[in-house]
């Protein structure tokens, strides 16, 4: 997850491993002297704590302007950082704290950052840095420090620079050598002062086979080649570029020396064939829709999968009616920012077929998504006509319920721009609840018999969850950390099950009488939520103490409950009717910043972003309110926001809505990635 925060470690480390050796002393009930229930001895001490109350901003920290991984850098690099509460913001190495690269400016009110990074007084090379703010100023022993940007790797290359009028070309796209080509094939050159561009023969320069497109800044040149104009069988070409026009006297550069190209345009009856024509180059930055084609012969399906396997399936091509062609515009933002490794693989049969031939049209390549616009995606169902959703995780995995045709309810896991149907246990219906980083997925199945059992879905495979198997129609899974630890109630009564397998009731804390929600992150804090009707109360459970997550109210039927919690212990939720944060002691009022007269908060980040909804849905970023049905991609897309269950560690937000056709629909909203 990403920023990291630092200086809570030790704390937190100390909370789980008095955790751990509670549980300890639960596994160990079982033996002679225990309590044969599975809670511990009487004689173990919880002290309740009440958290100081506050309306105001929490520290945070994330870097809104920097190059990315990887990236080649010169001259004056610009940096800035955002957030709430900033002191003090150092770019350093990514271990450690010295040298320091340099130091931002903090803006008086403390919620920017900005520095200007000089590269000019670096030698040339890789360069690994981090981005770490802090709450107190430099040199304060007692500051609590945010990675807002973890280790990236920049390349620094101030070698001279070409004069202006510099002649320079290179290709940039081109099918390989010795590459069967047919239909239309996309060729480009770049560089600087290119007046002409000229497709020919591997020898002489006659004659012209075809003349590129040459842009107004004379930095790219591009051609869209028919084939089929030429005759099928073995062409040797190159690609010359010239800094004058055609017909006058030039510089020539052989962009692209002698290549042998295979023209096939004309079918075999009975051949299968295809190859990539036009597809985004391994490490290409792509957005919105890319457009992608294959040709060949014989051409029946055509697919885009991962680099290994054949599921999720990301799209589907068009094949066209005489079989030489398939086409697919593929639409990136129904993914997530990031790093997408993809294959195309073309059959001969079409889609779930036995039997089918498998060309691989276009080996792995990584393309990195990188929208700059909010993009919302609707997740679609399960056959019938609505979907929920309950959480998402760091990958950008949705998980929730939907409709199926017979009416019913199945949990379902959309990955990769797929719905997919997890099952149920035997029963008519099944719901998932929540979605670890490692793919662990929890909730609660209906079996054949009509009872209800919380479940673990891991590796294609539903199960029950260890011991937890009463059948009681009360039983359900809350959530999971990455460690693969679950929180889970029965008849109400609340439940830790380990990551190694031990079962632990967690009605010693004190004496739950309905236990509605759980929360567990991953360092082992445990959020509880018990009451029933109109006295409900939310507790943190830390390893020695249990705080009490409640703002100050004189409402006659208190209601406090807790929806999301980070890594740090952060907790957020409603408390009679006003969303809250709980942070290191003290619990915050968001009621007043958010103007609405009712709201609750119902997922949080390690950023310390918030999200939930109420009067109208929410996102809290660097103590700005953000109204996500005023989003101007969200209004363009037709959508109406209710519902908000989850923030990940990259900003999507997970949660239901009603999409532009009036349908009930869970949706995947995606900020745009910083410029």
């Amino acid at each position: 997850m990403s920023p990291t925060i630092k200086s809570s470690f030790i704390k937190r480390a100390a909370a789980w491993a008095i955790a751990a050796l509670v549980l300890a002393g639960l596994a160990s009930c079982g033996g002679g002297g225990g309590a044969s229930d599975g809670s511990v001895p009487a004689d173990t001490s919880i002290t309740l704590v009440e958290p100081q109350s506050a309306v105001a901003s929490v520290f945070s920290a994330q870097v809104t302007t920097a190059p990315d991984d990887g990236a080649t850098v010169s001259g004056t690099v610009t940096l800035e950082v955002k957030g709430a509460n900033i002191a003090n913001v150092e770019l350093l190495p990514a271990d450690g704290y010295l040298p320091r690269y340099a130091v931002f400016i903090v803006s008086d009110d403390k919620t920017s950052a900005t520095a200007t990074f000089d590269t000019t007084k670096f030698p040339d090379g890789a360069l690994v840095v981090r981005i770490s703010a802090f709450d107190t100023p430099a040199g304060s022993a007692t500051a609590t420090e945010i990675i807002a940007m973890p280790a990236r790797t920049w390349n620094i290359k101030n070698g001279a620079k070409p004069p202006p009028g510099t002649f320079s070309a290179q290709l940039s796209a081109a099918p390989a050598d010795g590459t069967s080509i047919s239909g239309t094939v996309a060729i480009e050159v770049t560089g600087s002062n290119i007046r002409n561009v000229e497709l020919l023969p591997s020898q002489g320069n006659i004659p012209i086979l075809a003349t590129f497109t040459v842009s107004a800044d004379r930095t790219r040149a591009s051609l869209l080649l028919d084939t089929t104009t030429l005759s099928d069988g073995a062409m040797a070409v190159r690609i010359s570029a010239f800094d004058a026009p055609a017909g006058m006297p030039a510089n020539e550069i052989v962009a692209m020396p002698a290549r042998t190209w295979i023209i096939k345009n004309k079918a075999v009856p009975g051949t299968f064939s295809a190859q990539v024509t036009a597809a985004p180059a391994d490490g290409a930055t792509v957005s919105g829709k890319v457009h992608l084609e294959v040709t060949g012969t014989g051409i029946e399906n055509v697919e885009l999968l991962p680099s290994m396997g054949y599921v999720p399936i990301f799209a589907t091509f068009s094949v066209s009616a005489d079989k030489t062609k398939a086409t697919l515009d593929f639409d990136t933002t129904r993914l997530s920012n990031g790093t997408l490794a993809v294959r195309i693989s073309a059959f001969n049969v079409p889609a779930r077929t036995p039997g089918a031939s498998e060309i691989v049209a276009m080996p792995t390549r990584s393309w990195n998504i990188k929208n700059t616009t909010w993009s919302i995606v609707d997740l679609g169902t399960l056959g019938g006509s609505a979907s929920t959703a309950t959480h998402i995780n760091d990958s950008g995995d949705v998980v929730g319920y939907s409709n199926i045709g017979s009416g019913s309810e199945h949990a379902f896991l959309y990955r990769n721009g797929a719905m997919i149907d997890l099952g149920t246990m035997g029963g008519e219906y099944s719901h998932a609840k929540a979605i670890n980083n490692t793919g662990g997925i929890i909730g609660y199945s209906a079996l054949a018999n009509g009872s209800t059992v919380p479940f673990l879905y891991q590796g294609g495979v539903m199960a029950e969850i260890g011991a937890l198997t009463s059948n009681s129609p009360r039983s359900t899974a809350y959530d999971i950390n990455d460690a693969g630890d679950i929180v889970a109630t029965e008849d109400y009564k609340p439940f830790l099950y380990t990551r190694d397998g031990v079962l632990a009731s967690l009605a010693y804390l004190r004496d739950f009488y309905y236990v509605g929600g759980l929360l567990i992150n991953n360092t082992g804090q445990i959020a509880i939520t018990d009451g029933l009707g109109k006295y409900i109360s939310a507790y943190l459970f830390t390893g020695s103490s249990l705080v009490k997550l409640a703002l100050p109210t004189t409402y006659p039927f208190p209601y406090h409950y807790s929806y999301g919690m980070n890594n740090l212990g952060d907790v957020v939720g409603v408390s009679s009717g006003h969303a809250f944060l709980y942070s290191k002691g003290t619990i915050y009022d968001l009621s007043a910043q958010l103007g609405a007269g009712y709201s609750q908060a119902t997922g949080i980040n390690d950023s310390g972003m918030i999200v939930g909804a109420g009067d109208y849905p929410f996102l809290y970023k660097n103590g700005a309110i953000i109204d996500l049905n005023s989003l101007a991609d969200v209004k363009a897309a037709g959508w109406k926001l209710e519902e908000i269950l989850g923030i990940n560690s990259s900003g999507q937000i997970a949660g239901t809505g009603i999409n532009k056709d009036g349908q009930r629909r869970a949706f995947l909203l995606t900020p745009p990635v910083a410029p």
